[in-house]
């Protein structure tokens, strides 16, 4: 349960070994001891590989797919590509989008260097 908050409120990986958090587990479920982050990395590994085959199988039944590119940079200028797939489930009407890939993105935002990443992905 507290790697889904790990997840879905972006946490770091080691927000639960700090003291207070610790002590407020303590109080709520005594015997509980939260995972360290090495347990939270072997589990996100796990999920990845999960997801990651189930998305293969999804997409083996696509007939078509439609892909956008987003750039963009936080506040520190560490700028990030994420490339989306859009498509139709097999006997589906509703369109799905899907995460195809996300990572950081080191190049000048020219079409070219953007057009080599897309492919080499």
């Amino acid at each position: 349960m507290l790697i889904s908050c790990i997840i879905h409120d972006g946490r770091t990986f080691n927000d639960f070994e700090k003291a207070g958090i610790k002590k407020i587990l303590q109080v709520l479920v005594p015997d509980y001891e939260p995972p360290n982050r090495f347990a939270v990395v072997r589990h996100l590994k796990h999920l990845n590989v999960f997801h990651h085959k189930q998305l293969i199988d999804q997409l083996t039944s696509v007939n078509n797919i439609s892909l956008t590119m987003d750039l963009w940079s936080n506040r520190q200028m560490r700028s990030f590509l994420v490339i989306t797939g859009h498509y139709f489930a097999a006997n589906k009407f509703d369109l799905q989008s899907t995460v195809l890939s996300f990572s950081t993105f080191d190049k000048q935002h020219a079409a070219v260097e953007r057009s080599r990443t897309l492919q080499s992905k």
